[in-house]
């Protein structure tokens, strides 16, 4: 069943995370279990961060090691023996097995945000650098080449998106909104809807403060999106976008998951 309120506040006020315990969090036809895949920031669109019934080795070593840039800004996902990572050298595809690249070159795309995957495609929060002039956005890159799909401009720089059922919940500098990955259709044409939110402070953007705002992906689940929002916790209509609630936490949020705690 869908979470309420008072599941979410529960561990938000606590650990600056919702819970998460088995209720369906999507519909009925989600599929908890990702044999071991790792396809975005919290694993699903729940932010479930679990792998079920994973083993951990009593010991581990350095397998491989690729360099993706001076600073990796952001976690690699992971499906089908592809790791996908990025850096300020841009997007790469590399073997899971052995770090051999699956792309001829790097993408050249500079990531604001968690990466996440779709059946076919890396969807990556743009920032261009401030001196090509150009619109931050969220691209599409094919998996299997790295080759651009299509593209929505953002009118803010983008923060990691949550996939669920075909469409890409994010937030920006100064809205939320929902683009839809199916279809033929590019730019404005893919969002669904967008819902203006106060422009984030500039402290809000510092990874090492007690903000970790612009480093949580939207949770989703069957009816709502919830996201970090200046220091509260809120909640969205998942087909309209429009605002369901929101709640002051009592502390900086860290992590943000969507379910039900276990009794």
């Amino acid at each position: 069943m869908p979470s309420t309120r008072r599941d979410l506040l529960s561990g938000a006020a606590a650990l600056g995370a919702a819970g998460l315990a088995g209720c369906a969090a999507l519909g009925e036809d989600r599929d908890p279990d990702l044999s071991g895949d790792w396809p975005q920031v919290g694993r699903d669109a729940a932010n479930a961060n679990h792998v079920p019934d994973a083993t951990l080795p009593a010991a581990v070593d350095v397998a491989w090691r690729h360099r993706v840039g001076g600073w990796p800004y952001v976690p690699p996902v992971v499906a089908d023996g592809t790791v996908y990572a990025a850096g300020d050298h841009g997007v790469f595809a590399l073997a899971a097995a052995d770090g051999a690249p699956r792309w001829p070159e790097p993408v050249e795309l500079l990531p604001s945000g968690g990466l996440a995957l779709t059946d076919g495609a890396v969807i990556v929060p743009h920032q261009p650098p401030s001196r090509t002039g150009d619109p931050p956005a969220l691209v599409a890159l094919d998996r299997a080449t790295g080759t651009e799909l299509w593209r929505v401009e953002l009118e803010a720089r983008g923060f990691a998106p949550s996939v669920a059922d075909g469409v890409a919940y994010l937030r920006t500098d100064a809205a939320a909104l929902a683009v839809d990955l199916g279809g033929a259709g590019d730019g404005a044409d893919r969002v669904l809807w967008r819902e203006p939110l106060d422009p984030l402070r500039y402290d809000e953007y510092n990874a090492f403060g007690d903000d970790m705002t612009t480093l949580i992906a939207p949770a989703v689940d069957a009816e709502r999106v919830y996201l970090p929002d200046d220091g509260t916790l809120l909640a969205l209509d998942r087909a309209s976008g429009e605002h369901g609630w929101r709640e002051p936490l009592e502390a900086a949020m860290e992590r943000l998951s969507v379910g039900c705690w276990a009794s």
